[in-house]
């Protein structure tokens, strides 16, 4: 999806130009959107929600990237969280997973979160 530059812009002169960025980078298909419906409703909120989340904890480096991408679809898995666990597939590959990994990290959370869970997330992980 090609994103208005316009309302990038816009969000970057009010919340910052890091955090838009690296969401942009993590989430390029829907992530202004996601910004902009957080900001109608509560610009305090979404200005935490960035600096904490994009700003903060997505830049750390104590973890790789493709690692912490990785540690991130298992815990969308064991909350079933399946919208987040799909977005954040992509996001995994792009960052270095391989399929492979991305499916290995389901299957060894059927451990926590039962089969049934682990057999949704496995087929929507193939699926993605």
């Amino acid at each position: 999806m090609k994103v208005d530059a316009e309302r990038v812009e816009r969000l970057k002169e009010r919340y910052g130009a890091e955090a838009i960025d690296n969401g942009l980078r993590l989430r390029p298909d829907d992530f202004i959107e996601e910004v902009e419906w957080r900001d109608r409703i509560d610009p305090h909120y979404t200005r935490a929600w960035l600096d904490f989340t994009y700003g903060g904890l997505f830049k750390r480096k104590v973890l790789d990237e493709r690692t912490r991408l990785l540690v991130s679809i298992a815990q969308f898995l064991c909350l079933n969280e399946m919208d987040e666990f799909a977005r954040q597939i992509p996001s995994a590959l792009a960052a270095g997973a391989t399929p492979r990994e991305v499916l290995e990290v389901v299957l060894q959370a059927t451990v926590y979160v039962g089969y049934l869970k682990a057999g949704r997330g496995a087929r929507l992980a193939v699926k993605v």
